[in-house]
């Protein structure tokens, strides 16, 4: 192996760390923000893992305003779908407002 060879399979930069110590170094220092990004990205994966398997992983639409549209639609069924599920397991009595300020439980 030549020396520059050896460079280039380590990948490394400032001072001889690599992009994985690095990482593990911003971690250590700043394990709040790190977790706080961490638990977003995983939060939003799974709300598209659950998407796709309830409405399907492909849209219909051709068009690129009609993709988007589509796309909105599955998310707020998958919202609705959340809520609902919500209501049922945890016994939470809907409220609705009225036009005029009131408000109504539906009796369930």
């Amino acid at each position: 192996m030549t020396e520059g060879s050896q460079a280039d399979a380590g990948r490394t930069s400032q001072g001889g760390r690599t992009p994985t110590m690095r990482l593990f170094g911003y971690f250590t220092f700043h394990c709040d923000t790190f977790l706080m990004h961490c638990h977003q990205r995983s939060n939003v994966e799974r709300t598209f893992s659950m998407v796709k398997a309830k409405f399907g992983d492909s849209l219909r639409s051709q068009m690129d305003t009609a993709l988007k549209n589509e796309t909105l639609l599955k998310l707020l069924c998958h919202n609705v779908v959340v809520v609902h599920q919500a209501v049922a397991e945890l016994g939470i009595e809907p409220v609705f407002w009225s036009p005029n300020g009131s408000a109504t439980a539906l009796a369930v």
